[in-house]
């Protein structure tokens, strides 16, 4: 496995999470409209291979396959780099070191909204970097979330994802759990976003049952517009 991050208003400093959801996945569709794919990383950058560091097995003890061009397995626990041959400590021996990590928000404004008293609303506003056509949109929310939005700097509504709660005992379908949301596949042109638009996404919860975790994330894919336009130019040539 190789994680690769795409560009996005979450790059950097604000928040390190990938793309992924939850066990609502397995009702809440999540495929890239065709003739769009998501681009990970940096091709032209030069990759990170396993032979910098002393590791030929990863972490579990199975032998890392030849070529593989670095990643998690490189670099589980008590793994080092390489150094210069004849390198030792000035005391000799093998030095532990630690870390400590402090996390701060940064790029968002943040306030609370009671709508009333059984509800919960939080909102948090992101620039986008890049603008385009929105392809794709959904929000992710945890139990007692009832449903997200995604409004541009006017106002206008982007995209909004209901949740759907299961009622059974079936694998897919628990009872009082999250098992889908919507998500939004607006028609390619009707749904646009520009350069350094300040996008505004809203969380609800419900505050009638006692819950943790509350999440309000919302995941959406944008069409480079300078792209686009270079492949009209293209098809119109071909032509």
């Amino acid at each position: 496995m190789l994680p690769a991050r795409n560009a996005g208003v979450c790059e950097g400093d604000t928040h390190g999470q990938y793309y992924g959801l939850g066990s609502e996945t397995r009702r809440t569709a999540t495929w890239v409209p065709d003739p769009y794919g998501v681009e990970g990383g940096d091709p032209a950058a030069p990759p990170e291979w396993c032979d910098l560091y002393n590791v030929t097995v990863d972490e579990y003890g199975r032998r890392i396959a030849e070529g593989y061009a670095g990643g998690l397995l490189c670099c589980h626990d008590q793994t080092r780099g390489k150094v210069e041959e004849g390198f030792i400590n000035v005391d000799g021996e093998a030095r532990k070191m630690f870390f400590r990590l402090s996390t701060t928000s940064r790029n968002a404004a943040r306030r609370t909204l009671p709508k009333n008293d059984c509800v919960h609303v939080q909102v948090a506003k992101q620039v986008v970097p890049r603008g385009g056509d929105l392809i794709f949109g959904v929000a992710h929310q945890h139990a007692a979330g009832i449903g997200a939005s995604l409004h541009g700097q006017d106002g206008r509504l982007l995209c909004e994802s209901t949740l759907t709660y299961g009622d059974g005992e079936e694998a897919g379908n628990e009872a009082g759990y999250v098992v889908g949301i919507s998500a939004c596949y607006p028609k390619q042109g009707t749904v646009k976003v520009r350069d350094g638009e300040v996008v505004t996404s809203v969380s609800n919860y419900s505050s009638e049952r006692r819950h943790t975790g509350v999440m309000g994330l919302f995941y959406l894919l944008v069409a480079d517009h300078k792209e686009e336009e270079q492949q009209c130019k293209d098809r119109n040539i071909l032509r």
